[in-house]
């Protein structure tokens, strides 16, 4: 006997899950075991008088992702998407996903009544075009990663995310920060940029962590950014699954 509807829906869930745990474990492991070294350069500051700039780069190369991540990604997303068109099955053929409330030649988006009034209300509701910024929202962006890993292998690559550097400040306060970029990071780049004020209590001891974690990221279609990784699927995990959960609450067999 075949499994459709909602209890077919919660076994992609489930597995999407899972794909998404051994992604994670796998990232946390190749980031403690590949850290980037770093190294802080000041110089008085040509715009704050009295005050330092500082900037810490990158003192080694990072290592490449493993090419798998790239595929157990893919595979993950695709049980997401998988798990919506599971629900709405047989009633619709898919769940339908806009990102806009018109078509790109003109006419509105429309979809026909799924199952019940109430379904369809929640399928509406949940529709990326209700977001400020709808290629954003993260059913948006599950619908367009899935389209793009029909076509050819997701890109995902080495970043990092905004961490605690620089340790318990000793003779000077921080008056500005500005953490860089966080993806297709390279030995060289700068990670972040300080400027420091002395404050004339005490020598003056610049002490910060000597190694940056990295986390891998990946690009997002029709935005002009990355995102990292794992967080991303985890959000729209439980985007996912909030839906599948209002789709049981309103009757959807």
């Amino acid at each position: 006997m075949s499994i459709t509807g909602i209890a077919s829906a919660r076994h992609k869930l489930a597995r999407a899950e899972h794909h998404i745990a051994d992604l994670e474990q796998g990232v946390r492991s190749f980031a403690d075991a590949n850290p980037i070294e770093i190294h802080a350069l000041w110089k008085p500051s040509a715009t704050h008088r009295g005050e330092l700039d500082c900037e810490v780069i990158a003192l080694t190369e990072p290592a490449d992702v493993p090419e798998v991540w790239s595929l157990i990604t893919g595979d993950a997303l695709t049980c997401l998407r998988a798990t919506l068109d599971h629900a709405v099955y047989p009633h619709a053929r898919q769940f339908p996903t806009f990102a806009s409330r018109t078509k790109p030649g003109g006419g509105a988006n429309t979809f026909k009544e799924i199952y019940s009034p109430a379904v369809t209300e929640i399928i509406e509701s949940s529709q990326p075009y209700h977001s400020e910024v709808p290629h954003h929202d993260p059913i948006a962006v599950l619908a367009a990663l899935v389209n793009m890993d029909k076509h050819r292998q997701l890109l995902v690559t080495n970043g990092f995310t905004t961490q605690v550097l620089i340790m318990q400040p000793k003779g000077y306060e921080i008056t500005n920060q500005e953490p860089q970029r966080g993806e297709n990071l390279a030995k060289g780049d700068v990670i972040f940029k300080y400027r420091i004020r002395p404050t004339g209590v005490g020598d003056v001891k610049f002490e910060y962590h000597r190694h940056l974690l990295t986390e891998p990221v990946i690009d997002i279609p029709e935005t002009d950014g990355y995102r990292p990784l794992v967080p991303l699927l985890k959000d729209i995990h439980t985007r996912v699954g909030d839906i599948l959960d209002q789709l049981t609450v309103a009757g959807l067999p």
